[in-house]
């Protein structure tokens, strides 16, 4: 089908003309079954899962310019705030010139919340925690929308964000019949259970329109099995010593940059891909990124910064969390402009982020935080690695894609192709209840009002997980414990309502243990001790996922407990718990001692310290202290919420 051919969906001809200067001047086949079969462009709901590069994004993108023509508002969702970052710049390049008010929700754009929530926009850009924050703040402005359309669908079933996407999409669905829902999908197992709990059409489509080899180089035979086609073949490719993977790894790099292509590098942590980048920037001296070298010396100084100076006069790059935002964001644009030839990266830049190449090498493990716990190191899952592999060979960039494993022996060999090549989608479980039922709860008073016991059990019971695995539902003594602990409340027609306190815990998406936590605290904070502050903030379950890792010298010189004891002898900290570790020393457990690196990192910020100078002093990545600040200030404001409201 032309693009030519969808005026008769009343589309803009400027419009059409753009997306054929942009996409061609063909749809896709994916993109023509959405439209002529599955009414994407007629108010149809409608579920597309299939593989990256299929073209499912610019499904999304049509339905919404269709609504945005007659002039509907269009709600776009996001997993992450970089990818709305991305889509929005996109999006204002080609719609804001038609008079079209597009809009960003993010944690970095607080400035737009006041139009968000009164609905001054015609297409919004959120991600999914915005997004389900405001339905909490005021459910009825989803019935002057229209379309919402959500990305990374299978993100329902992540661990992480799965909880918060359900939550918004549980609510959408009271607006069933009336709203159209366009939901983009990766590939999965039983994708017709979620369609059918969002009330959508199914499209599924697993070919894609650039073909994919993916496959595990051994003793140099890359071993490949074609996405589309199915068949399996061999390639001779470079091979050192198997005991030297970066040196195979480098020869097949060198052999791509010689013909002029691009590369992208999956590494398992974030300092063997440091460490890799610099080490091939030595060997390969290709001339250097010059513009992006430029742009990184008007960034702020950073240790990061400074590996990628080293790194760019060669045009390699690497990209991870140790990077701040700003300098991940330039490695990303200057590979697009194609300056830099190879990026060395972790899984921080596989989901969402449009960074495509002929050849994606992956290492098939990553490394996984514990809270207070050492990293672990843990194979990639089956979706990840489809994520990551499916960015070689995007549609009018290259002719096919190549994925590869490179194995240490034939065991293992045998092993990455039956776990990544011969497996199968993953089988979806829900993640609504990891943390129990009181946050749904909660969420779930927070936006409906008034409810009795049998209305609050039809919505769980209502939701997708729950429909993927039963359980026992205990409400009566949840709900007596919400009531107990003020986070809820009890009328004599036995409805049950939300408390202001419980209504903090839904709209910043924290836990009720938290809020119970700065509620009882509010009375022994003191404006002159902001260290306890700070303490009670990274005290919460919330942030011990965020807490830096000790290094050995810190460990055994127990410097933040001599700090802290100075801190106290001098007065400025004034708590009885602070006080109390000093006092009894079987209190000062590994994860005490992270508490107390985090405060004093946090309190030397707030003074002003450069951010070079907190790295050398903390020992931790300019990258982990902008989320460890991003993290605190979240729950600051939390409490400064609850501080509001001294009594339930």
């Amino acid at each position: 089908m032309k693009v030519d051919k969808l005026a008769r969906f009343n589309l803009p001809a400027s419009l059409l003309d753009s997306w054929k200067n942009i996409q061609g001047t063909e749809l896709l086949p994916l993109q023509v079954q959405a439209v002529s079969r599955h009414g994407l462009l007629e108010g149809k709901s409608l579920l597309i899962s299939s593989p990256t590069s299929s073209g499912k994004t610019f499904c999304g993108e049509m339905a919404a310019a269709a609504h945005l023509s007659l002039g509907h508002k269009v709600i776009y969702l996001v997993p992450l705030k970089a990818v709305a970052e991305e889509k929005y710049r996109d999006f204002l390049n080609k719609y804001a010139r038609l008079g079209i008010r597009v809009l960003i929700s993010t944690a970095d754009h607080p400035e737009n919340d006041f139009d968000l929530e009164k609905g001054n926009f015609d297409l919004a850009l959120l991600v999914y925690e915005k997004f389900n924050q405001l339905l909490l703040k005021n459910l009825n402005l989803i019935q002057t929308v229209s379309l919402v359309v959500v990305d990374e669908l299978q993100l329902i079933f992540d661990p992480s964000r799965g909880p918060v996407l359900e939550k918004a999409l549980a609510k959408l669905r009271l607006f069933s019949g009336r709203l159209q829902i366009i939901g983009l999908s990766s590939v999965l197992d039983h994708a017709e259970v979620l369609a059918n709990w969002l009330g959508c059409q199914l499209l599924v489509q697993k070919h894609r329109p650039v073909e994919l080899f993916q496959g595990v180089l051994w003793n140099g035979l890359y071993h490949f099995r074609a996405h589309n086609s199915g068949q399996e073949g061999e390639e001779k490719l470079e091979w050192k010593d198997a005991c030297q993977p970066l040196e195979t790894l480098f020869s097949n790099l060198e052999r791509l940059l010689s013909r002029g292509e691009q590369a992208l590098v999956f590494l398992k942590s974030k300092a063997q891909v440091e460490h890799a980048a610099l080490l091939f920037a030595q060997r390969v001296k290709l001339p250097e990124a010059g513009q992006t070298l430029k742009h990184l010396f008007e960034l702020e100084p950073t240790a990061g910064r400074d590996k990628l100076l080293q790194t760019l006069s060669s045009a390699i790059a690497f990209h991870n969390a140790d990077l701040t935002y700003a300098e991940r964001k330039l490695v990303e644009e200057r590979y697009l402009s194609g300056e830099i030839k190879v990026v060395f990266c972790t899984t921080t830049l596989s989901l969402g982020v449009n960074l495509p190449a002929k050849t994606v090498f992956l290492e098939p493990l990553k490394y996984q935080n514990g809270a207070s716990q050492p990293a672990v190191l843990l194979p990639l899952e089956w979706g990840e690695y489809e994520n990551i592999s499916g960015r070689a060979g995007r549609l009018g960039q290259q002719d096919c894609g190549k994925a590869i494993l490179i194995a240490g022996s034939e065991f293992e060999a045998e092993i990455l192709w039956e776990r990544y090549i011969e497996s199968k989608p993953f089988q979806p479980q829900g993640q609504l209840f990891n943390s129990g039922l009181d946050e749904v709860f909660l969420d779930y008073l927070s936006a409906i009002g008034t409810e009795t016991v049998t209305s609050i059990q039809e919505y769980l019971q209502s939701t997708l997980s729950f429909r993927l695995k039963e359980f026992p539902l205990v409400l009566d003594e949840t709900l007596a414990k919400l009531c107990r602990q003020h986070l809820l409340t009890q009328d004599n027609f036995g409805k049950f309502s939300i408390t202001n306190l419980g209504r903090v815990a839904a709209l910043q998406n924290i836990s009720a243990q938290t809020v119970l936590q700065f509620h009882s605290q509010l009375f022994e904070f003191r404006p002159d001790d902001q260290f306890a502050l700070l303490y009670s903030l990274v005290s919460t379950p919330e942030a011990r996922i965020f807490l830096p890792y000790l290094a050995l010298g810190e460990k055994k010189s127990r410097i933040y407990v001599k700090l802290l004891s100075e801190k106290v002898t001098s007065g400025q900290v004034k708590s009885a718990a602070l006080t109390e570790l000093l006092q009894q020393p079987e209190l000062l457990t590994f994860e005490v001692l992270q508490k107390l690196k985090t405060c004093f990192l946090l309190e030397e910020w707030i003074d002003g310290v450069e951010i070079k100078e907190l790295e050398r002093k903390f020992q931790i990545r300019a990258g982990q202290i902008y989320q460890i600040g991003e993290q605190a200030s979240w729950l600051c404001s939390s409490a400064a919420l609850i501080a509001q409201f001294q009594s339930p």
